[in-house]
């Protein structure tokens, strides 16, 4: 079973990884954009003639209360939230701006910007840049947004979340020790479940679970609380409260799997052998005790909790409709000294295991009631 819990823990690990990366959210996004104080000046002083009498109304009183002069209107507009900057570096940045009211999305700790990333790193905050050269003042915005909010608005998805084309390649590697790590060789006339039905789907059902609930406080905080991912851990843990104690517990499921995905059972005319990763165990005929009908079915808590993940995302209607509807009849022999084997009835070749207890004097019991 070890071998099957690591291939287990090293592909959910991979999915961990990936999300993480996908989500991660190192800081605000910076929306900046050339500001034309003049124009905006004139805008105010001398406003275009509105459709409503209320917006002329509104607009005379705005031009009667302007400033008198342009470097008034400056100074009203950038009080308080003005950086003054200066430099090669910084005459090469403004250059590549448009003239025109178009948002270019930065991270703060991208170059000339990261000489203030302390002062751009929080959700919120709107600065004023100017600088100073030959061709006179020059203006830019700087308004920190939230990620999602800066996509929304056209930001490319590499600035909100670089690290994303780094996310496949750690679920690749998931997968793919998942499926090199080798299995247990299929012994001589060996009765053993059907990988496919017994294996592979509970094992995607299970990624799909844990990724879920892993992946939930990442998506839900950065838009509800407006922070970044370090974020989360220390202003809106709550999300990780309530999310993180779902996904560890839909582990369960790669428990399970990892029990039986190497689970062999050999007959022979003396004993029935249970043959594992790094375990061969055998009940002889004469030392069973006793044979009888058991039933399982996934626990209270998780199937609850299946239904409780529809209200979070309607697509995990089917995996939780799954996890309800699941049921699973067969047997449990009881060896004299007290130990047990379980076997179930679904396992390709169950009725040769019960043929065989006939034989031995064993007659199985009626199946458990549904």
């Amino acid at each position: 079973m070890t071998r099957e819990l690591i291939r287990r823990l090293i592909l959910i690990g991979g999915i961990f990884q990936a999300i993480w990366l996908f989500l991660y959210i190192p800081a605000p996004v910076l929306d900046i954009r050339s500001v034309d104080f003049a124009k905006k000046y004139q805008e105010t002083v001398r406003p275009r003639l509105a459709a409503s009498p209320v917006d002329r109304a509104r607009q005379s009183l705005l031009a009667e209360h302007a400033p008198q002069t342009l470097d008034e209107f400056i100074h009203k507009q950038t009080e308080d939230r003005l950086i003054d900057v200066t430099g090669p570096e910084w005459i090469a940045f403004f250059g590549q701006l448009p003239a025109t009211n178009q948002s270019r999305y930065f991270r703060p700790g991208d170059k000339p910007l990261s000489q203030f990333q302390d002062r751009f790193s929080s959700h919120g905050l709107f600065r004023y840049l100017r600088l100073k050269d030959n061709a006179g003042d020059r203006y830019i915005s700087v308004n920190s947004r939230p990620a999602g909010e800066a996509v929304s608005s056209g930001a490319p998805s590499r600035v909100a979340y670089p690290f994303r084309p780094w996310a496949w390649s750690f679920a690749v590697i998931g997968i793919a020790a998942y499926l090199a790590i080798p299995r247990l060789k299929r012994l001589p006339d060996a009765i053993m479940f059907g990988r496919a039905s017994a294996i592979y789907v509970p094992d995607f059902l299970g990624v799909i679970l844990t990724g879920m609930f892993f992946a939930l406080p990442l998506l839900i905080a950065p838009d509800f609380s407006k922070v970044t991912t370090p974020e989360i851990f220390t202003e809106s843990y709550g999300f990780l409260i309530f999310f993180w104690p779902f996904s560890i517990g839909c582990m369960y499921i790669f428990w399970y799997t990892a029990r039986y995905a190497s689970f062999q059972i050999v007959l022979t005319d003396q004993a029935i052998r249970w043959v594992t990763h790094g375990r061969d165990e055998a009940i002889h005929w004469d030392d069973i005790a006793s044979v009888e009908p058991i039933e399982h079915r996934m626990p209270t808590w998780l199937r609850v909790l299946a239904i409780l993940t529809i209200f979070v995302n309607v697509r995990a209607a089917i995996p939780a409709n799954q996890i309800n509807r699941y049921h699973r009849q067969g047997i449990i022999i009881t060896r004299r000294d007290g130990w047990q084997l379980k076997l179930w009835r679904d396992m390709p070749g169950f009725e040769r295991i019960a043929q065989s207890l006939d034989q031995a004097g064993h007659g199985l019991a009626a199946p458990a009631a549904l």
